[in-house]
């Protein structure tokens, strides 16, 4: 009997060398979205700048906030949010650690965003919300954005700044931010 254990424990030790072996664990696998925590649902994005970075202090104004809906996509790398009848897109992907102050457990974050669409207004919960605003944002072809999900174990809340120039609209009125003005941020949609 011993030797037939020996024996089992001979094979499985040369199949294993040989390139055999059992399938890999399950955190050795690739994950989907490139280890991110979000998942495929609509998401709330806001854009917001600074009415004075961005040359916004005039009268009338344009406008330097858009939120919008979007659809959140994983693929092996990373997660697309796409809007359903806008040309805007924002890609996100794993980046370099944050800073500290970001939190021990945070998540880096490294993209880009493209096209335009014109503000939906807020829905905080159905009691409250904020109207549309008619302001339409634009970004340059695949501007560079960074940012961090400060608490992946609670929440795949994410937020960061986009570092290119970026274009707000209302009315015939436009104002540029130049790039590391306009701050991003992702929360989940309520049913």
């Amino acid at each position: 009997m011993r030797s037939v254990r020996w024996c089992v424990a001979g094979i499985v030790i040369a199949h294993a060398a040989c390139g055999g072996g059992s399938p890999a664990a399950p955190s050795e696998r690739p994950q989907a979205g490139g280890g991110l925590p979000f998942v495929q649902t609509a998401y709330a994005i806001t854009f917001s700048g600074d009415s004075v970075a961005c040359g916004d202090v005039k009268n009338p104004q344009a406008g330097v906030s858009v939120a919008v809906r979007m659809t959140l996509r994983a693929d092996a790398t990373g997660w697309t949010a796409a809007h359903e009848s806008e040309s805007l897109t924002l890609r996100l992907e794993p980046g370099p650690a944050p800073p500290l102050p970001s939190g021990p457990f945070a998540i880096g974050l490294t993209g880009t965003v493209r096209g335009s669409a014109e503000d939906e207004g807020v829905l905080f919960d159905p009691n409250f919300s904020i109207p549309r605003n008619g302001t339409r944002i634009t970004f340059a072809d695949d501007s560079a954005v960074t940012g961090v999900i400060p608490s992946p174990q609670l929440s795949d809340f994410s937020q960061g700044a986009v570092n290119a120039t970026v274009t707000f609209s209302r009315n015939g009125v436009a104002s540029t931010c130049p790039s590391g003005v306009v701050h991003w941020s992702i929360n989940r949609r309520q049913p």
